[in-house]
This record gives structure tokens, C-alpha cells and sequence, in this order.
């Protein structure tokens, strides 16, 4: 019986490095979202860039675009959005977005979008008589 041995090397698959601005550790349905990506090719690249919100095993596409960028260039490409509900939905808890360009991704650090307001109301007493004013002050 023969044995016949292949031998190969292993070639880097990666076509861009992407490095991101990491975002705030919380947020609120209604805050501004601001990211930034750095795009620094190893080789000229032509391909789309594109993010994702992913939330808990949700996904939405946040941006999209064709680019051109050349080997010891770096292109800075910024994401900026509302968090509606259009865009995230029901999604909530812990989240992070998913950078793409050629065949290299990046995450980000993991953050929290928070969909309910708790509030805390005080008044300046626990029973009332009729037609008194009450005073009430809370927080949210």
C-alpha cells in the first residue's frame, strides 16, 4: 500500500482589513446611531461594503454600497442612522453591527438597545381628598 502526501500552503482569504469605531454601550428606540468603518485594502478592491444590525438573532441591513478602493489607500465610510422601529423592529437587548467589504468582516463591540422607558413618579402623598391638588414628579 502507497501513501501519496499533498502538500499546499495556505493562502490569506482576506481582501480588506476593516477597522470600526465602537459605539456607545447603550441605547434607546429614538437615539442617533453613529458608526464609522475604515476601510485599508491589501490588494485594489471593488465590492460592495455593506453593515448589518444584528440583534438576538436579528438581522437588518443598515447600509450599502459600491467602493473603490486601492491597495495602501484607506477610506473612511460613516454610518448614521435612527433607531425607529422601522428599522429595529421589536428587537432589543444585546446587539452589534456586522461589517462587510470583499471578503473580510468585522464586528463590533456588543451594545444594548433598550425599547421601554421605565418611570419612576413620586408625589408628595399616598391618599388625597376631593378636589385637592395633587403634586406629582417623576423621572423617566
Amino acid at each position: 500500500m502507497s501513501l501519496k502526501l499533498i502538500s499546499g500552503s495556505l493562502v490569506s482569504a482576506r481582501s480588506a482589513e476593516i477597522i470600526l469605531s465602537q459605539p456607545n454601550s447603550f441605547y434607546n428606540v429614538g437615539d442617533s446611531f453613529n458608526i464609522t468603518a475604515t476601510l485599508d485594502p491589501i490588494t485594489d478592491t471593488s465590492d460592495f461594503f455593506s453593515t448589518k444590525l444584528i440583534c438576538q438573532g436579528s438581522e437588518q441591513e443598515i447600509y450599502r454600497s459600491f467602493e473603490n478602493v486601492n491597495s495602501g489607500e484607506q477610506k473612511n465610510m460613516y454610518v448614521s442612522l435612527l433607531l425607529d422601529r422601522k428599522l429595529v423592529g421589536n428587537a432589543s437587548g444585546e446587539c452589534f453591527v456586522r461589517a462587510v467589504y470583499g471578503s473580510d468582516s468585522k464586528d463590533s463591540t456588543r451594545f444594548y438597545i433598550e425599547s421601554n422607558i421605565n418611570v419612576k413618579l413620586e408625589t408628595d402623598a399616598i391618599s388625597y381628598n376631593p378636589g385637592e391638588k395633587v403634586q406629582v414628579s417623576g423621572e423617566a
